[in-house]
C-alpha cells in the first residue's frame, strides 16, 4: 500500500524538478528525489540500439518507436538470468522504485509486449553486489505499465538491479523493455568526515585522523589510525552537534595479519553525555567494510572500545545521515590560493603553520575546499615539507586533528 504523503508548498516545487518530501521513521520528513535519473547504466544484451541508459532518460514513453525503451535481446536456453541495472554513483537510503515498462497496442507474438517480463525481480545491491532487499512479480499475474515499490525499512543501496531468471525454461521467451526506472532515496552525508577526533594512545604514526579523512583504503601504509597494544583501546569522533544517525560504516585494517584484531569491537553512540546505541561485534575476523544499521538515533559523538588487548586500527569510520555537517566551514581556518601549508616541527606534536596561522599539537591537518576535502598532512611524513594549494578553487579551509 502506498504511504500517504503531506505535501507543503515546498514539496510541491520540489516535485517539479523531480524529488519529493517522504516521511522518515521518526516522524521526521526528509528529501528524497529520483537518484537513478542520468546515472550510468548496463543490461546483459542490447536489441538494436536499445541501450541501458534509456531507462534512465527521465521519459516515461512506454512506446519502444519513441526511442526511450531499453530492450535487451530474447532469452536463450544457457542463460541463467537476464538482466538491467543502474549504478547510483553512491549509497543512499531508497525508500521507493517505480518500474515502468513497455507497453504497446499490439502483441509482440501471441502475448501482450509487456508481458514478457513475467516473474521479474528487482533488487538493491550494496557496493559489493550483496542483496539488501528484493520484490518479484508474480509469474502468474500479468504485468503492469508502472509498478512502484514501497521499501518499508528503507536501505542503504548503491546499486538496483531488475532481472528475470530464465534457468532451464526452454519454452518461455523473456525479454526486459524498460521504459524507465525511477530509484527515490535520500542522500546520506558523513558527517564524521575530518571532524576533531581522539584516541587512547598512539603508535606507528597512526593518528586518530585518519580513520575520519576519506580514505577507505585498509591497507596500513596507505593511512589507517593505529593504538597501542594491552588494556582497553578507544577512538573518538566528536560530531560537533547532534545528528539523526542512519548507518555507520567501519573500515577495518586489511593487511592479513592484522585485520582479526577489531574482533569484538564495540561501537557506542553518545548524545549529551549520555549512550543512546551500543553494537558489540560478535567475534571472528570483521570484514574489510562492515555496515551498521542504526535505529534513527540523536547522537553527537562515536566510540569504538577495544578490550581484547590488541591495537585498534581502523581505515575508516563514517557516520551517515540525512543531515549535513557544515562545521569544517563553520570553524575553520580560511586561506587564499597559492598559500603554503608548512609544518614546522614533527617532535612532540606537530606545530603546524597555515596562512602563517600558528597551530601548536596538531598531529593532522585536513584541507577543504567547500566542496569537500582536497588532503591532508601529517607527521607521518618523515620530513617538513612546504604544500603549495595551486588548483584552480579560490579559497582552502583547515582544521587541525588533535
Amino acid at each position: 500500500m502506498r504511504r500517504n504523503l503531506r505535501y507543503t508548498k515546498l514539496a510541491l516545487a520540489l516535485v517539479a524538478i523531480g524529488s519529493r518530501i517522504f516521511p522518515y521513521a521518526c516522524g521526521q520528513a526528509h528529501f528524497v528525489r529520483n537518484v537513478a535519473l542520468r546515472k550510468e547504466a548496463s543490461q546483459s544484451t542490447t536489441y538494436q540500439g536499445a541501450v541501458a541508459s534509456r531507462a534512465v532518460d527521465g521519459n516515461t514513453n512506454p512506446h519502444f518507436d519513441g526511442g526511450s525503451v531499453s530492450h535487451t535481446l530474447s532469452s536463450s536456453a544457457t542463460d541463467d538470468f537476464i538482466f538491467w541495472k543502474v549504478d547510483l554513483g553512491a549509497s543512499y537510503l531508497i525508500e521507493r522504485i517505480l518500474v515502468f515498462h513497455r507497453h504497446e497496442n499490439y502483441l509482440c507474438g501471441e502475448e501482450p509486449c509487456i508481458n514478457r517480463a513475467k516473474g521479474y525481480i528487482v533488487e538493491i545491491q550494496d557496493d559489493n553486489g550483496l542483496k539488501l532487499w528484493d520484490w518479484a512479480h508474480d509469474e502468474n499475474e500479468n504485468v503492469t505499465r508502472r509498478e512502484i515499490l514501497e521499501v518499508n525499512q528503507p536501505v542503504l543501496g548503491s546499486t538496483v538491479m531488475i532481472k528475470i531468471l530464465v534457468s532451464g525454461q526452454t519454452n518461455t521467451l523473456r525479454i526486459l523493455q524498460l521504459a524507465e526506472v525511477e530509484v527515490y532515496g535520500a542522500a546520506l552525508y558523513n558527517v564524521a568526515f575530518g571532524m576533531p577526533v581522539s584516541q587512547s594512545s598512539t603508535d606507528l604514526l597512526g593518528v586518530a585522523g585518519k580513520a575520519v579523512d576519506g580514505n577507505t583504503n585498509g591497507v596500513y601504509n596507505e593511512g589507517s589510525s593505529h593504538t597501542n597494544s594491552g588494556g582497553t583501546q578507544w577512538w573518538r569522533v566528536n560530531l560537533g552537534k547532534s545528528f539523526t544517525i542512519d548507518y555507520i560504516k567501519i573500515y577495518n585494517r586489511s593487511n592479513q595479519c592484522c585485520n582479526a584484531w577489531l574482533s569484538g569491537y564495540t561501537l557506542t553512540v553518545l548524545n549529551a553525555g549520555s549512550t543512546v546505541h551500543t553494537f558489540t561485534h560478535a567475534g571472528g575476523t570483521p570484514p574489510d567494510a562492515s555496515v551498521l544499521s542504526i535505529p534513527a538515533v540523536i547522537g553527537d559523538e562515536v566510540v569504538i572500545h577495544l578490550s581484547s588487548g590488541q591495537p585498534l586500527n581502523l581505515a575508516e569510520v563514517q557516520v551517515l545521515s540525512t543531515e549535513q555537517n557544515t562545521f569544517f566551514i563553520e570553524n575553520a581556518i580560511p586561506a587564499n590560493l597559492g598559500k603554503v601549508l608548512k609544518p614546522v616541527s614533527c617532535q612532540n606534536g606537530a606545530e603546524l603553520q597555515v596562512a602563517n596561522i600558528d597551530r601548536k599539537d596538531a598531529a593532522q591537518l585536513f584541507y577543504y575546499t567547500s566542496d569537500g576535502m582536497i588532503g591532508s598532512y601529517g607527521c607521518n611524513q618523515r620530513e617538513p615539507t612546504d604544500i603549495y594549494l595551486t588548483t584552480v578553487s579560490p579559497t582552502y579551509y583547515f582544521i587541525p586533528q588533535i
